[in-house]
């Protein structure tokens, strides 16, 4: 897979139009680079090529290795009939992409039950199946990791490689993930005291149970509910939703369960769930 030294995170920065409480959809960077809908990761070499579709799209290759269209998949019984698996949630024409809650892909890809015996077994040996992550002690709802066993620290996969799945994580130690980052960004990871994850920047995202992260530092809980609270940086009066999210995520139904920058790109601040709504101008020259 390519470095991510060589993405090219975002092209143009908002109209200076826009008012700043813009949410309507907006095109991310990729879609605009390569012109192909639904694009969120891009590359450089030899012109702009799309190298990754939304995790809810099936891509269309190239011989020369690009991706020429991001096709919409099926849900549903129409999952179902297309992939032949009957615990399939997603698919495309032919292919399982997604099983149902409870079920992950075996070495077949066909998606079964785990035989673990309490719940949280099975939710764990789920989620370390979807994220690919053997090292992963803790999910978020959606099947994504949270946290790594030990010392270790959360990153997602995409942070290294730009075509990784969305739900991709690798569990490292704060030396080698200061490696990964000085080689694609040429500085260290942000990771303060009791940092246990950091985002697609390689900048701290969660801290131990217990903290959240604010102002760049991992201070006692702030105690705002939520099945994402450890996203968390700041709640409402009632302390029953949360306003503000760690890192480059958005808050959404007042909890921090949208990743944007894994679920668009890097080059996308905020969204929605169905679509990136305000780039960052920080990356407005791609990462170099």
């Amino acid at each position: 897979m390519q470095r991510r030294g060589l993405l090219l995170a975002a092209a143009l920065l908002l109209a200076a139009a826009l008012p700043l409480a813009q949410t309507a959809p907006i095109g991310v960077a990729c879609e605009d680079l390569t012109k192909v809908e639904a694009c969120v990761e891009c590359t450089s070499s030899g012109g702009a090529k799309c190298l990754a579709c939304h995790k809810d799209r099936a891509a269309t290759w190239s011989s020369d290795g690009r991706v020429t269209e991001c096709r919409i998949t099926m849900t549903g019984k129409d999952a179902v009939t297309a992939s032949g698996d009957a615990n399939c949630a997603r698919s495309d024409s032919q292919w399982c992409m997604e099983c149902a809650r409870g079920f992950f892909f075996d070495s077949n890809f066909k998606c079964v039950a785990s035989t673990a015996a309490t719940a949280a077994a099975r939710a764990l040996e789920t989620c370390q199946k979807t994220s690919n992550n053997p090292d992963c002690a803790a999910c978020n709802p959606d099947g994504t990791c949270t946290r790594c066993r030990g010392a270790l620290v959360l990153a997602p996969l995409n942070a290294l490689y730009i075509n990784a799945n969305w739900r991709e994580s690798k569990c490292l130690t704060a030396s080698a993930l200061n490696t990964e980052a000085r080689s694609i960004t040429w500085v260290n990871a942000f990771i303060p005291a009791n940092c246990t994850e950091v985002d697609t920047e390689f900048k701290c995202n969660r801290c131990k149970d217990g903290m959240s992260l604010v102002n760049g530092a991992c201070v006692a809980a702030i105690g705002c509910g939520g099945g994402y609270k450890q996203y968390c940086a700041r709640c409402n009066v009632a302390k029953t939703a949360c306003t503000l999210c760690t890192g480059s995520r958005s808050t959404s139904g007042g909890v921090c369960s949208l990743p944007c920058r894994q679920l668009y790109g890097i080059g996308c601040r905020k969204c929605t769930a169905a679509a990136c709504t305000e780039k960052d101008p920080a990356y407005s020259n791609g990462r170099r």
